[in-house]
């Protein structure tokens, strides 16, 4: 391939017969113009001839990234001349972004010509631009900063603008996202000294159309300004047949992948969909998903260790809280490990199971990197997650569930070697879990709470923490007290999000709620606490009649037409050689919990472990 300027027909064939964008760009003399000049300032002088043309196969589509074919001959065909000049990744790097740049520039003077509508589109975009507020409105199916000159005022309003975005899955406008990488540098500058900057983030990664605002903020430059390590992979392409696209378009694939199964019709997908709903912390699962292969640009394998360190710093910068910086740093060091058992292991071997349980080490880490892998493999190219690997992904998913609840019950700790003579005594038969979901803070205040228990029988303490209260109660193992821990938050009018109870060999409990105050009692009337504490105390030790205390309580009103949660119960007697599993999944309600302890311990059974958690207004129990 020669160097050197293209005749006229491959410019007008460039401009001819590309894909539909570009077919609709060249409506307008205008637009014509204006991409003829960005393909002669920016393609033709930077590459050969027969390279610049290869443009029109990609050109249209999301990010310009071209066809499979095009990638094989900028692997194949440059080589000798990435040898003799630059390297293969720093020639397609700078094509790509050159790529990017015509494409952008052409769709913004699409979105300015494009002024003649159907009736029926009209209408629709009208209804769209409803959707305003004091600092953006819509216009047709865009969404407009009201008043651009505030950004370099109030930065944070760009932040505000792709929450905007996320929230309605409006497009953001064009010339909006110029304006925003015009004030890249002040952005910048603001995100390095804003503490603010994880509350701003994950915001964003929490909202429903969140793959749509991550694009803009890529376009606009905002991205790499939160996240200067970002720069490190845009239009970063590696030399990997199974990835069609380059790092920074995977990702954000990858991202949208994620979000698919919600609409999806088939059955695998919706079993995903259901899955990504029980995922407490989705703007946690979501960064991990941003930075997983973001070590690629060293050109190292294996790149996992270095995008965990690359996350760990991101995250360092916006001052995440630390619980956060550790499941980013275990989902990204792990992201792959689903992949490789499911293409070297037999799946029917129980010993695959029993690897993947200690890798992944609690259910919530399974369903997460679950996810990350369904996401991950639906990136690489849109045939790649095929219905055969599909269905072993969940397969491994269903196969590794199991063995983490089996295991509830039967790996207990044995701390008889690794700790005090008084913790080992706390920590003995308390189950593997409890050492793997609690950090060393929690344990230490558990022990302490414990220690009081032993005198008095019962001790809880009670703290707000984000929004939402923690509970975490000790005591002597009784039969019915979680029963009365869970009634009397129902008879204070407390939404349980999470528990866990867990007992050790000499008798005692330590049961832990995640709860919110939905009538904010404690927060407007702080006596409120004292008096729920000694209430809980005398209901737990048997000297007050819980069943008074909920009959006060007013009943709660209907769900309102809302979707419903099929209950299903499931029983498995062989878990564990000691006790039966229970599964339960229902709609959640107030006073679930309190209704199936007391059913469970009515029927003469012992309560040894607990796990519950509700998503989407679904409870997730597990006995």
């Amino acid at each position: 391939m020669s160097a050197g300027s293209p005749p006229e027909p491959e410019r007008e064939a460039f401009l001819a017969t590309g894909d539909a964008a570009c077919v609709l760009s060249a409506r307008t003399a205008r637009v014509q113009e204006l991409v003829r000049a960005a393909y002669e300032q920016a393609l033709a002088p930077a590459f050969p001839r027969g390279l610049a043309a290869l443009a029109v196969g990609g050109f249209g589509r999301a990010e310009m990234f071209p066809h499979s074919d095009v990638d094989l001959l900028l692997l194949v065909e440059q080589e000798p001349r990435a040898q003799a000049s630059r390297d293969a990744a720093a020639l397609m790097r700078e094509y790509f972004l050159h790529a990017r740049a015509v494409h952008r520039a052409a769709e913004a003077a699409m979105e300015a010509s494009e002024s003649a509508e159907s009736g029926l589109l009209a209408q629709y975009r009208d209804w769209r631009s409803r959707l305003s507020n004091a600092d953006f409105s819509g216009a047709g199916d865009r969404v407009y900063f009201k008043a651009p000159q505030q950004l370099g005022h109030d930065p944070e309003l760009a932040f505000r603008w792709f929450e905007f975005v996320a929230r309605h899955g409006i497009r953001p406008a064009r010339d909006s996202e110029r304006r925003v990488a015009e004030q890249a540098a002040a952005l910048a500058e603001h995100c390095a000294s804003s503490r603010g900057g994880w509350r701003m983030l994950e915001g964003i990664l929490s909202l429903p159309h969140v793959a749509l605002a991550l694009r803009g903020m890529h376009a606009s430059g905002l991205l790499r300004a939160l996240l200067p390590d970002w720069e490190r992979v845009e239009c970063l392409a590696v030399r990997d047949f199974s990835h069609r696209y380059t790092v920074d378009e995977h990702t954000l694939v990858a991202i949208q992948e994620l979000a698919a199964p919600a609409g999806a019709q088939d059955p695998p997908r919706q079993r995903l969909a259901g899955l990504w709903q029980e995922v407490g912390q989705p703007a946690v699962v979501l960064f991990a998903l941003l930075w997983h292969d973001a070590g690629k640009f060293t050109g190292l394998a294996p790149h996992a260790n270095e995008s965990a360190r690359l996350a760990d710093s991101a995250l360092e910068r916006l001052q995440a809280p630390r619980e956060v910086r550790r499941v980013v740093r275990f989902l990204i060091e792990r992201h792959l490990d689903l992949h490789q058992i499911m293409l070297r292991r037999d799946l029917d071997d129980p010993s695959t199971a029993r690897l993947l349980a200690r890798r992944v080490e609690t259910v919530e880490r399974l369903k997460e990197l679950t996810l990350l892998t369904y996401a991950d493999i639906s990136a690489l190219h849109p045939e790649a997650m095929t219905p055969w690997r599909l269905e072993q992904l969940w397969g491994l998913y269903v196969l590794t569930h199991n063995e983490l609840t089996r295991e509830l019950d039967t790996e207990r700790i044995d701390a008889s070697a690794t700790a005090s003579p008084e913790l080992a005594e706390f920590l003995e038969g308390l189950p593997v879990r409890y050492l793997r979901t609690q950090g060393e803070e929690e344990i230490q205040e558990h022990y302490r709470l414990w220690q009081l228990a032993n005198d008095r029988g019962l001790a809880c303490e009670i703290r707000k923490r984000n929004g939402t209260y923690s509970l975490v109660v000790a005591a002597r193992d009784r039969p019915f007290l979680l029963a009365s821990i869970a009634g009397v938050l129902a008879a204070f009018g407390m939404n349980i999000l999470k528990a866990e109870a867990y007992g050790n060999r000499s008798g005692m409990v330590v049961d832990t709620f995640a709860f919110e105050d939905p009538h904010r009692s404690f927060s407007l009337n702080p006596s409120e606490v004292d008096r729920f504490r000694l209430t809980l105390e005398r209901v737990a030790q048997g000297r007050s009649d819980l069943g008074r205390l909920l009959e006060s309580r007013p009943k709660p009103s209907p769900s309102g037409g809302r979707p419903r949660v099929q209950p299903t119960v499931a029983f498995n007697s062989e878990a564990s050689p000691t006790a039966t599993l229970i599964e339960v999944v229902a709609q959640d309600r107030p006073g679930l919990l309190y209704d199936l302890a007391s059913t469970i311990s009515a029927a003469g059974c012992n309560i040894e472990t607990v796990l519950i958690d509700t998503e989407a207004r679904k409870a997730l129990d597990v006995f």
